[in-house]
Protein backbone atom coordinates (compact mmCIF):
# COMPACT_ATOMS: atom_id res chain seq x y z
CA UNK A 1 0.00 0.00 0.00
CA UNK A 2 1.63 3.51 -1.20
CA UNK A 3 1.92 5.94 1.64
CA UNK A 4 -0.37 8.64 1.78
CA UNK A 5 1.88 11.78 3.39
CA UNK A 6 4.84 13.08 2.30
CA UNK A 7 8.04 13.68 4.61
CA UNK A 8 10.30 16.42 3.82
CA UNK A 9 13.67 15.78 5.17
CA UNK A 10 16.33 18.43 5.63
CA UNK A 11 19.69 16.68 6.30
CA UNK A 12 22.65 18.71 7.90
CA UNK A 13 24.96 16.39 7.70
CA UNK A 14 24.63 16.84 3.71
CA UNK A 15 23.89 20.50 3.66
CA UNK A 16 24.10 23.64 5.86
CA UNK A 17 20.02 24.62 6.91
CA UNK A 18 19.54 27.84 5.64
CA UNK A 19 15.94 30.03 5.26
CA UNK A 20 16.12 30.23 1.38
CA UNK A 21 17.30 26.06 0.74
CA UNK A 22 13.88 25.50 3.35
CA UNK A 23 11.50 27.48 1.45
CA UNK A 24 12.79 26.29 -1.67
CA UNK A 25 12.16 22.69 -0.08
CA UNK A 26 8.75 23.21 1.16
CA UNK A 27 8.45 24.58 -2.19
CA UNK A 28 9.42 20.76 -4.04
CA UNK A 29 7.64 18.73 -1.17
CA UNK A 30 3.86 20.74 -1.88
CA UNK A 31 4.82 19.90 -5.65
CA UNK A 32 5.78 15.79 -4.85
CA UNK A 33 2.54 15.81 -3.06
CA UNK A 34 0.21 17.48 -6.05
CA UNK A 35 1.99 14.55 -7.99
CA UNK A 36 1.36 11.75 -6.34
CA UNK A 37 -1.81 12.91 -5.14
CA UNK A 38 -0.80 12.77 -1.30
CA UNK A 39 -2.75 14.42 1.70
CA UNK A 40 -0.15 14.98 4.42
CA UNK A 41 3.44 17.23 4.09
CA UNK A 42 5.41 16.55 7.33
CA UNK A 43 8.75 18.03 7.71
CA UNK A 44 12.22 16.85 9.46
CA UNK A 45 15.40 18.52 10.22
CA UNK A 46 18.22 15.79 11.02
CA UNK A 47 21.07 17.51 13.25
CA UNK A 48 23.38 17.04 15.49
CA UNK A 49 22.66 17.70 19.35
CA UNK A 50 24.57 21.38 19.07
CA UNK A 51 22.71 21.94 15.81
CA UNK A 52 19.24 20.87 17.46
CA UNK A 53 20.04 23.02 20.42
CA UNK A 54 20.53 26.20 18.47
CA UNK A 55 17.41 25.66 16.54
CA UNK A 56 15.02 24.57 19.18
CA UNK A 57 16.86 25.58 22.54
CA UNK A 58 16.81 22.25 23.84
CA UNK A 59 18.28 18.72 22.11
CA UNK A 60 15.12 16.59 21.45
CA UNK A 61 15.24 13.29 23.86
CA UNK A 62 16.03 9.92 23.07
CA UNK A 63 15.85 8.50 19.71
CA UNK A 64 13.71 8.16 16.91
CA UNK A 65 11.91 10.70 15.09
CA UNK A 66 10.42 13.66 17.11
CA UNK A 67 7.83 15.90 16.78
CA UNK A 68 8.91 19.56 17.60
CA UNK A 69 6.56 21.46 19.96
CA UNK A 70 4.82 24.21 18.51
CA UNK A 71 4.66 26.36 21.72
CA UNK A 72 7.67 25.96 22.81
CA UNK A 73 10.15 28.70 22.72
CA UNK A 74 12.63 28.32 19.73
CA UNK A 75 15.09 30.32 17.49
CA UNK A 76 13.65 32.96 14.92
CA UNK A 77 14.41 30.89 11.88
CA UNK A 78 12.76 27.91 13.45
CA UNK A 79 9.84 30.24 14.19
CA UNK A 80 9.39 31.24 10.73
CA UNK A 81 9.91 27.65 9.30
CA UNK A 82 6.76 26.11 11.46
CA UNK A 83 5.12 29.46 10.31
CA UNK A 84 4.73 27.98 6.62
CA UNK A 85 1.42 27.51 5.33
CA UNK A 86 0.73 23.20 4.42
CA UNK A 87 2.71 21.73 7.07
CA UNK A 88 1.19 19.34 8.68
CA UNK A 89 4.24 18.90 11.92
CA UNK A 90 7.82 19.33 12.45
CA UNK A 91 10.35 17.18 13.46
CA UNK A 92 13.47 16.59 14.77
CA UNK A 93 16.12 13.81 14.81
CA UNK A 94 19.66 13.64 15.26
CA UNK A 95 20.85 11.09 12.55
CA UNK A 96 19.63 9.46 9.02
CA UNK A 97 19.23 6.35 11.35
CA UNK A 98 16.51 7.81 13.28
CA UNK A 99 14.38 7.94 10.15
CA UNK A 100 14.33 4.04 10.30
CA UNK A 101 10.48 2.58 9.37
CA UNK A 102 9.34 5.50 8.29
CA UNK A 103 8.96 4.44 4.97
CA UNK A 104 5.45 2.46 5.66
CA UNK A 105 4.18 6.00 6.37
CA UNK A 106 5.49 8.47 4.24
CA UNK A 107 7.02 8.97 0.87
CA UNK A 108 10.63 10.45 1.46
CA UNK A 109 12.31 13.68 0.19
CA UNK A 110 14.67 14.35 -1.27
CA UNK A 111 15.92 10.18 -0.54
CA UNK A 112 19.23 10.85 -0.70
CA UNK A 113 20.33 7.10 -0.44
CA UNK A 114 18.22 7.14 -4.12
CA UNK A 115 19.53 10.35 -5.21
CA UNK A 116 23.27 10.65 -4.14
CA UNK A 117 23.25 13.65 -6.72
CA UNK A 118 20.51 15.52 -4.96
CA UNK A 119 21.30 19.56 -3.96
CA UNK A 120 19.92 21.08 -1.31
CA UNK A 121 19.05 24.85 -2.51
CA UNK A 122 18.36 24.48 -6.50
CA UNK A 123 15.09 25.52 -8.08
CA UNK A 124 16.19 22.73 -11.56
CA UNK A 125 13.43 20.20 -9.79
CA UNK A 126 10.58 22.95 -9.40
CA UNK A 127 11.24 24.12 -12.97
CA UNK A 128 11.03 20.89 -14.27
CA UNK A 129 7.72 20.40 -12.85
CA UNK A 130 6.21 24.14 -14.27
CA UNK A 131 7.74 22.87 -18.06
CA UNK A 132 5.33 20.25 -17.55
CA UNK A 133 2.36 21.10 -15.53
CA UNK A 134 2.50 24.93 -16.60
CA UNK A 135 1.93 26.20 -12.74
CA UNK A 136 3.46 25.27 -9.35
CA UNK A 137 2.28 25.70 -6.08
CA UNK A 138 2.59 29.48 -4.14
CA UNK A 139 4.02 29.34 -0.72
CA UNK A 140 2.22 31.32 2.51
CA UNK A 141 2.60 32.04 5.69
CA UNK A 142 0.32 30.72 8.61
CA UNK A 143 -3.18 32.83 8.38
CA UNK A 144 -1.45 34.53 12.25
CA UNK A 145 1.10 36.15 10.28
CA UNK A 146 -1.16 37.36 7.61
CA UNK A 147 -3.25 38.63 9.73
CA UNK A 148 -0.59 40.53 11.46
CA UNK A 149 1.07 41.94 8.05
CA UNK A 150 -2.65 43.59 6.85
CA UNK A 151 -3.21 45.01 10.33
CA UNK A 152 0.55 46.47 10.34
CA UNK A 153 -0.08 48.14 6.42
CA UNK A 154 -3.49 49.41 7.33
CA UNK A 155 -1.76 51.25 10.36
CA UNK A 156 1.17 51.94 8.94
CA UNK A 157 1.32 52.38 5.09
CA UNK A 158 -2.08 52.18 3.59
CA UNK A 159 -3.50 53.56 1.38
CA UNK A 160 0.13 53.79 -0.25
CA UNK A 161 1.51 50.65 -1.74
CA UNK A 162 4.04 48.84 0.05
CA UNK A 163 7.46 48.20 -1.53
CA UNK A 164 8.66 45.45 0.82
CA UNK A 165 12.62 45.80 0.47
CA UNK A 166 14.94 43.53 1.82
CA UNK A 167 18.86 45.02 1.49
CA UNK A 168 21.17 42.17 2.98
CA UNK A 169 24.20 43.49 5.03
CA UNK A 170 25.96 41.59 6.66
CA UNK A 171 29.68 42.37 8.09
CA UNK A 172 32.60 40.11 8.18
CA UNK A 173 31.46 38.52 4.55
CA UNK A 174 33.57 38.77 1.33
CA UNK A 175 30.62 41.67 0.52
CA UNK A 176 29.65 39.63 -3.10
CA UNK A 177 26.05 39.17 -1.68
CA UNK A 178 25.26 42.33 0.35
CA UNK A 179 23.54 45.22 -0.72
CA UNK A 180 24.80 48.45 -2.29
CA UNK A 181 23.44 50.93 0.68
CA UNK A 182 24.68 53.86 -0.81
CA UNK A 183 22.93 53.16 -3.88
CA UNK A 184 19.65 51.92 -2.75
CA UNK A 185 19.96 55.33 -0.42
CA UNK A 186 20.51 57.29 -3.91
CA UNK A 187 17.11 55.40 -5.16
CA UNK A 188 15.19 55.73 -1.84
CA UNK A 189 15.70 59.45 -2.27
CA UNK A 190 15.13 59.76 -6.15
CA UNK A 191 11.16 58.33 -4.75
CA UNK A 192 11.04 60.39 -1.47
CA UNK A 193 8.55 62.97 -2.93
CA UNK A 194 6.15 59.82 -4.04
CA UNK A 195 3.02 59.54 -1.53
CA UNK A 196 1.38 56.56 -3.01
CA UNK A 197 4.44 54.20 -1.97
CA UNK A 198 6.04 53.36 1.21
CA UNK A 199 9.52 51.33 1.45
CA UNK A 200 9.02 49.00 4.63
CA UNK A 201 12.83 47.52 5.08
CA UNK A 202 12.61 44.09 6.43
CA UNK A 203 15.69 41.68 8.28
CA UNK A 204 17.84 42.32 10.81
CA UNK A 205 20.88 44.04 8.94
CA UNK A 206 22.27 47.49 10.07
CA UNK A 207 20.92 49.83 7.62
CA UNK A 208 21.83 53.58 6.52
CA UNK A 209 20.58 55.91 8.81
CA UNK A 210 19.96 58.74 6.17
CA UNK A 211 17.44 55.99 4.65
CA UNK A 212 15.07 56.29 7.70
CA UNK A 213 15.04 60.02 7.39
CA UNK A 214 12.99 60.09 4.01
CA UNK A 215 9.41 60.24 4.32
CA UNK A 216 8.67 57.41 2.42
CA UNK A 217 10.81 54.44 4.69
CA UNK A 218 9.98 52.58 7.54
CA UNK A 219 11.83 49.51 8.96
CA UNK A 220 10.04 46.55 9.45
CA UNK A 221 11.21 45.95 13.15
CA UNK A 222 10.47 49.14 14.38
CA UNK A 223 6.60 48.45 13.99
CA UNK A 224 7.31 45.30 15.54
CA UNK A 225 7.92 42.95 12.84
CA UNK A 226 10.63 39.45 13.47
CA UNK A 227 11.43 37.57 10.78
CA UNK A 228 7.98 35.40 10.30
CA UNK A 229 6.29 38.24 9.75
CA UNK A 230 8.66 40.07 7.40
CA UNK A 231 7.75 36.69 5.21
CA UNK A 232 4.23 37.77 5.72
CA UNK A 233 5.28 41.35 4.76
CA UNK A 234 6.25 39.99 1.66
CA UNK A 235 3.86 37.89 0.77
CA UNK A 236 1.14 40.99 1.47
CA UNK A 237 3.30 43.81 -0.65
CA UNK A 238 3.06 45.82 -3.76
CA UNK A 239 6.22 44.51 -4.87
CA UNK A 240 9.05 42.87 -3.07
CA UNK A 241 12.98 44.53 -4.15
CA UNK A 242 16.39 43.39 -2.57
CA UNK A 243 19.17 41.45 -2.68
CA UNK A 244 19.01 37.12 -3.37
CA UNK A 245 19.07 35.84 -0.08
CA UNK A 246 17.41 33.58 2.15
CA UNK A 247 13.72 36.17 2.09
CA UNK A 248 13.70 36.76 -1.42
CA UNK A 249 12.11 33.38 -1.77
CA UNK A 250 9.16 33.48 -0.49
CA UNK A 251 8.65 36.35 -3.40
CA UNK A 252 10.04 34.08 -5.86
CA UNK A 253 7.32 31.46 -4.97
CA UNK A 254 4.55 33.46 -5.05
CA UNK A 255 2.14 36.02 -7.24
CA UNK A 256 4.05 38.84 -5.85
CA UNK A 257 6.20 40.94 -8.57
CA UNK A 258 9.91 41.24 -7.59
CA UNK A 259 12.99 42.90 -8.49
CA UNK A 260 15.39 40.75 -7.18
CA UNK A 261 19.81 41.76 -7.47
CA UNK A 262 22.27 38.96 -7.31
CA UNK A 263 25.89 40.62 -7.70
CA UNK A 264 27.92 39.09 -11.00
CA UNK A 265 30.59 36.64 -9.58
CA UNK A 266 28.28 35.61 -6.56
CA UNK A 267 27.72 31.48 -7.10
CA UNK A 268 28.36 32.20 -10.98
CA UNK A 269 28.47 28.43 -11.71
CA UNK A 270 25.27 27.84 -10.00
CA UNK A 271 23.34 30.30 -11.36
CA UNK A 272 24.32 29.66 -14.70
CA UNK A 273 22.33 26.15 -14.62
CA UNK A 274 19.63 27.64 -12.41
CA UNK A 275 18.85 30.67 -14.96
CA UNK A 276 20.85 29.65 -18.52
CA UNK A 277 21.99 33.14 -18.67
CA UNK A 278 18.46 34.55 -18.50
CA UNK A 279 16.66 37.17 -16.25
CA UNK A 280 13.89 34.81 -14.63
CA UNK A 281 12.82 31.61 -13.75
CA UNK A 282 10.89 29.53 -16.02
CA UNK A 283 7.59 29.37 -13.49
CA UNK A 284 8.18 33.61 -13.05
CA UNK A 285 5.48 36.09 -14.90
CA UNK A 286 6.79 39.08 -16.83
CA UNK A 287 7.03 41.19 -13.54
CA UNK A 288 9.01 38.97 -11.54
CA UNK A 289 12.98 39.37 -12.13
CA UNK A 290 15.96 37.91 -11.26
CA UNK A 291 19.25 40.49 -12.17
CA UNK A 292 22.61 39.45 -12.17
CA UNK A 293 23.98 42.68 -12.05
CA UNK A 294 25.31 45.04 -9.61
CA UNK A 295 23.05 47.92 -8.38
CA UNK A 296 22.59 51.18 -10.00
CA UNK A 297 20.81 53.86 -8.87
CA UNK A 298 19.46 54.14 -12.48
CA UNK A 299 18.78 50.59 -13.04
CA UNK A 300 16.68 50.40 -9.87
CA UNK A 301 14.60 53.38 -11.17
CA UNK A 302 14.19 51.97 -14.74
CA UNK A 303 13.27 48.71 -12.88
CA UNK A 304 10.88 50.01 -10.95
CA UNK A 305 9.01 52.07 -13.67
CA UNK A 306 8.40 49.05 -15.31
CA UNK A 307 6.74 47.19 -12.76
CA UNK A 308 4.79 50.37 -11.39
CA UNK A 309 1.44 49.87 -13.61
CA UNK A 310 -1.97 49.62 -13.32
CA UNK A 311 -2.29 45.87 -13.64
CA UNK A 312 -0.08 45.25 -10.80
CA UNK A 313 -1.88 47.76 -8.73
CA UNK A 314 -4.98 45.88 -9.27
CA UNK A 315 -3.56 42.35 -9.13
CA UNK A 316 -2.03 43.76 -5.47
CA UNK A 317 -5.52 44.86 -4.42
CA UNK A 318 -6.84 41.93 -5.34
CA UNK A 319 -4.56 39.87 -3.85
CA UNK A 320 -5.15 41.83 -0.55
CA UNK A 321 -8.89 41.80 -0.76
CA UNK A 322 -8.39 37.76 -0.84
CA UNK A 323 -6.01 37.52 1.97
CA UNK A 324 -8.33 39.80 4.36
CA UNK A 325 -11.59 37.41 3.72
CA UNK A 326 -9.24 34.33 4.42
CA UNK A 327 -8.35 36.01 7.85
CA UNK A 328 -11.05 38.24 8.83
CA UNK A 329 -9.66 41.38 8.42
CA UNK A 330 -11.64 44.37 6.99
Amino acid sequence: MLPKSILGIWNMDRAPMSLGGILILVEEVLIKRAENKLKKVDMCIVSKEKEQQALLGARMPGKGMKKIDKTSKKSNLMEAFMDISGIGAWYAASSSMDLKGTANRYMIWPDLKKDKNYIYGSTLSIQGYFKEKGSIPHLSSGKSSIKWALNALKKHVLPSKPVVVHLKNKPGENGLSNADLNTWFKFFKTCSSRKDIVFVLIGNEEVDKRMLDLPNVLLARDIGSDLTSDLALIQTAYLFMGMASGPCNMAIFSAVPYIIFKNPGHHEKEMMLELKGKDRFNFASSSQKLLQVSESSKLLMREFDRVGNTANTRAWQKRIKRYQRMVGVK
